[in-house]
């Protein structure tokens, strides 16, 4: 497991609260990461599928689910924008952490940010009418409001007093 994603990834406690308020049929998580998220949605969602194109972690996770005999996540090895583009179906909620490491350094500007959450838009709202999208605790929330127009409402979720993401639940109903 690389320090990179070990340092993005979701602490048990937040994925576990994060279960109570995300819930549906069909869940769409297009940044897999090590699964953590995954593993605690998968309580709220009769059908979770995580995307992930970074094959050592997606390797990691899969061998994790196997060994822990989870049944309703499965895992697919290619990027977030690929998949949109090839996959059809209908999710009743996308989840997407996109990575703030790139080549741009630490950023928390959307078009720095992989997946761009910005370029995948217009295939997000064809393939489900709601999004949760986490953001760094740095993201500038008057931002939020300024690059989407269905903002449903915004989660500051902490951990022992640390803000550790800012939720944005995007609603294309």
């Amino acid at each position: 497991l690389d320090e990179r994603s070990y340092a993005q990834c979701t602490s048990e406690a937040v994925a576990r609260y994060k279960s109570l308020f995300l819930s549906g049929n069909r869940l769409l998580d297009l940044t897999g990461g090590i699964g953590v998220d995954s593993l605690f949605l998968k309580n709220s969602f009769k059908d979770v599928i995580a995307i992930e194109h970074n094959h050592d972690l997606h390797q990691i996770a899969s061998y994790n689910i196997e060994k822990l005999e989870v049944r309703n996540l499965s895992r697919i090895k290619s990027d977030a924008l690929t998949y949109l583009k090839e996959c059809m179906s209908i999710s009743d909620l996308i989840y997407i952490d996109p990575d703030r490491r790139s080549k741009f350094g630490r950023s928390v500007a959307l078009e720095h940010l992989s997946p761009n959450v910005l370029e995948l838009l217009p295939l997000l709202k064809k393939r489900t009418k709601q999004v949760y999208l986490k953001l760094s605790p740095l993201f500038d929330l008057k931002e939020v409001y300024r690059r989407f127009s269905n903002v449903q409402c915004i989660f500051l979720i902490a951990e022992k007093g640390e803000i550790k993401e800012v939720g944005v639940w995007l609603d294309f109903s």
